[in-house]
């Protein structure tokens, strides 16, 4: 064994004590009964940012809180992490807001409407909600209408539980979708629906199309919808805001870790490329691997980071939600002379289609 890696050996346990003790470091936000809740979504939707809103969702109704408020600021991601979220968000037994603080894109629009009420900044929107690959290329087309059949249904049934209207809801993901209250034609069908802050809060026929109201801020909303008690705003441990970072890097760390083993394998007595190929590879694990166990699902969270870690998406005709993730001997060495890192990358990670949906 090089003496790279012998040295990591003797460092592993204190970097493994560092990211089992990391979920066990709550946060400490005093959260008393009647308070309001304020949850910070921003950045990429992203496992990490589920479990983060579950342990606020938690906390907040074991505190008996008088109300829930994401405050969201997305241009979308994770089309199964939306749906995790969305899911969390429908079982919660207090009321649920939505403040949009200039951005509800994509996925962020589908989580806005699994809460109860919508607030906009003056400068905002919500809307487009199209599902893509995660290199921003449209599905194929059988996959695209499944998966858009599947979630438009979702959405339309979370969109009505919730007191929106559900064709908005539609209209967000499906571009041939038209919106039509009463006479008037809100949507025509040939793009994807996007709605401002005043056109989202403008009255027909008595309500509003989708938001309650424009706020200026979290202050202005709880003034507007009169919620009670105090203002407690929920924040990131370490380790979540460590896992955010690491979510957002993980193609890199993982480039980088095989990288450097490659190297370590390659050049006798090199030392420094052993030790960080396996810190990359226990940083990743601690925040990629962990959250999947940590949830229960082992299905999706390697998807996008890690597209398919000898692991594969099964052939079911399952919308990406809920794929089914199994174990395939998929790793075939190259023959002598033709190791190359290119080689190495492209046999370990073939690139699915179907698991690495985002909206």
């Amino acid at each position: 064994m090089s003496s790279g890696f012998q040295i990591f050996r003797k460092i592993a346990p204190v970097l493994l004590c560092i990211a089992t003790l990391g979920p066990a470091a709550q946060a400490r936000e005093v959260i008393r009964k009647g308070d309001t809740v304020i949850i910070p979504l921003r950045g990429e939707v992203s496992p990490a940012l589920y479990l983060f809103l579950r342990r606020g969702i938690k906390a907040a109704e074991s505190a008996e809180a008088s109300a829930i408020v994401i405050e969201m600021n997305t241009y979308g991601g994770r089309l199964d992490s939306a749906e995790e979220i969305t899911g969390a968000l429908n079982r919660v037994t207090i009321p649920t807001y939505t403040f949009i603080d200039s951005n509800a894109g994509s996925a962020g629009a589908l989580i806005a409407l699994a809460t109860k009420h919508i607030y906009m900044a003056p400068v905002s929107a919500i809307g487009a909600a199209a599902p893509v690959l995660s290199t921003g290329q449209d599905l194929p087309e059988t996959e695209r209408d499944k998966t858009i059949s599947y979630f438009s249904a979702l959405v339309r049934s979370m969109a009505s539980r919730n007191g929106h209207n559900p064709d908005l809801g539609e209209a967000f993901m499906n571009k041939e979708k038209e919106v039509k209250i009463g006479d008037r034609v809100v949507h025509a069908k040939g793009s994807l629906l996007t709605l401002n802050a005043q056109e989202a809060s403008e009255m027909i026929n008595g309500k509003p199309l989708l938001a309650d109201g424009i706020a200026q801020s979290i202050d202005d909303l709880a003034k507007k919808a009169r919620l009670g008690g105090q203002l407690v705003r929920l924040q990131p441990t370490g380790f979540e805001q460590f896992a955010f970072w690491i979510t957002a890097l993980a193609p890199l760390l993982l480039l980088l870790g095989i990288v450097c083993a490659y190297l370590e394998f390659k050049i006798p007595g090199a030392t420094l490329p052993g030790v960080v190929a396996g810190i990359c590879f226990v940083s990743f694990s601690s925040v990629i691997i962990w959250p999947v166990w940590q949830v229960g699902k082992q299905r999706y969270f390697l998807c996008s980071a890690l597209p398919s870690f000898s692991l594969k998406c099964s052939s079911s005709p399952t919308p990406p939600s809920s794929l089914e993730w199994s174990a395939l001997s998929s790793f075939s060495p190259p023959s002598s002379g033709q190791w190359s890192i290119a080689t190495l990358i492209n046999q370990s990670f073939p690139r699915p289609r179907c698991c690495s949906s985002r909206c």
